[in-house]
């Protein structure tokens, strides 16, 4: 059966004209049968688990999973560590690591729940599905890409998949939402383009829907409110310093960090990791056609803008790419310009073995060196407490190379 499903899904993105059969206006008719079934619905309690591809052959998929409670007056989502609760007139966020600190903002909708914290975290694709009742927000949710998508077309029912899907399509994405019988979206593949290539992500929804359930509270007793989701963070990383303060923890042995000259983005030259020897260097692994990486890459310019010096050196270190090397520079290129970012990029995808040295089997992946030239600390996947992790572990390696 899963065979069959990815031979099916396979299929539809690359022979589209031949599966789909249907009509635009009957594809736009079933995202509104899907809505009115959301927004009727006493309750809907979903989990979407997404799967970015593999980075490289061997490597294990990255995964994320997304959890939403969703009743008429409340709502719930969590994801990364981070919980978000909007009881009907506000929202409320709190770090799992540091539940002692929470944030209140008004919102009238779940909707404008998650709005108000658009850049840290995607909006579950039911919330407005169930919220809004205007088609392009609903188009906007099941797609990934920042460009504006249109509803194409529709399938044929199948026995197969048991269910209809309906095409969405942009300049820089195809996208398959799968509809049951029942009227509810249970997957959607994403087709992504990015500098010459393509990957896919799927989001597998598990979504069961109730005539009701208890109100969802959150309970601020015993904790402190925070004005800003920057304070919040701040209050993560104090709670995290302070746990680690009351640890014992054993002496490590540190590894010496593999020696490197790689050319420079901008063509200002080349970097010697050996020439940095008396500094701390932060080294961010990421690819351009990476998800997780994109995420995380915001996070780490802010913290090279507010934390990096000359004691503090922070590269983006560019592996993995694909294409030839015109390609996917010009890739790089356009993609570092168009995102306005500051920090130093360090091209490494001609050098196979550089990740191989750092033991990188994933992205992103960011590895921070001591003053001594020795590795500290390596922090693997995307994590929306990066500033508070990066700072802790930069101050650790300036303790360490006493």
């Amino acid at each position: 059966m899963k065979y069959t499903t990815l031979l099916v899904t396979t299929l539809v993105l690359t022979c589209t004209q031949a599966l789909f059969a249907g009509t635009k206006k009957e594809a736009i008719d079933l995202l509104s049968a899907v809505h009115t079934k959301y927004q009727k619905a006493g309750a809907l309690v979903e989990q979407v688990v997404v799967t970015f591809p593999a980075i490289k052959d061997g490597a294990a998929p990255l995964k994320q999973v997304v959890k939403l409670a969703l009743t008429d007056d409340s709502g719930q989502v969590s994801s990364d560590g981070v919980l978000k609760i909007w009881d009907g007139e506000s929202l409320f966020v709190e770090f799992g690591n540091s539940p002692e600190a929470y944030l209140q903002v008004d919102a009238k909708s779940m909707q404008a729940a998650l709005d108000t914290l658009s850049g840290y975290g995607d909006t579950p694709w039911s919330v407005p599905l169930r919220d809004s009742r205007v088609l392009k927000t609903w188009v906007a949710g099941l797609c990934m890409s920042n460009s504006v998508a249109e509803v194409i077309d529709v399938s044929p029912d199948t026995k197969e998949l048991g269910s209809q899907i309906i095409l969405l399509k942009s300049d820089n994405e195809k996208a398959l939402v799968h509809v049951s019988s029942k009227n509810i979206v249970t997957k959607v593949v994403n087709n992504l383009h990015r500098g010459g290539e393509e990957f896919i992500v799927t989001r597998d929804a598990t979504t069961n829907i109730y005539d009701k359930v208890p109100a969802i509270k959150f309970d601020t007793a015993g904790k402190t409110r925070v004005k800003t989701f920057h304070d919040l963070k701040i209050r993560a990383e104090k709670q995290k310093a302070d746990t680690a303060s009351k640890d014992k923890t054993k002496e490590k042995k540190l590894e010496a960090a593999p020696d490197f000259t790689l050319q420079t983005l901008d063509g200002s030259g080349s970097v010697t990791l050996s020439d940095l020897k008396g500094k701390v260097v932060v080294l961010d692994f990421w690819a351009t056609w990476c998800p997780p990486c994109r995420r995380g890459l915001p996070l780490l310019n802010e913290y090279d803008a507010e934390y990096g010096s000359d004691l503090v050196k922070v590269f983006a270190v560019n592996v993995w790419e694909r294409g030839d090397k015109k390609q996917w520079l010009e890739a790089v290129q356009t993609f570092w310009k168009d995102n306005k970012y500051k920090t130093a990029v360090l091209l490494a995808s001609e050098d196979k073995s550089l990740s191989e040295k750092y033991g990188v089997t994933g992205i992103p992946t960011t590895v921070v060196i001591d003053t001594n030239g020795n590795i500290f600390k390596i922090h693997k996947g995307f994590t929306s407490e990066m500033i508070s992790d990066l700072k802790k572990s930069v101050e650790g390696a300036f303790k360490a190379s006493k």
